[in-house]
């Protein structure tokens, strides 16, 4: 199930760039995320991604 999670992100973010959207990355911490009650039951994932390539695309 998350096999393709960074790759899913990457994309999502390369797509933002390309139709010139804002890419709105903030850091959260879990413990916040996890008391809010819309992500009840979620799966928390630290993903890595170089965002320095990403933003050579754009």
């Amino acid at each position: 199930m998350l096999n393709n999670v960074r790759a899913a992100i990457t994309s999502h973010i390369e797509t933002l760039l390309e139709l010139g959207e804002p890419v709105d990355i903030t850091q959260s911490k879990i413990v916040a995320l996890q008391k809010n009650p819309e992500h009840a039951g979620g799966i928390w994932v630290l993903v890595h991604l170089d965002l320095e390539k990403l933003d050579s695309k754009s």
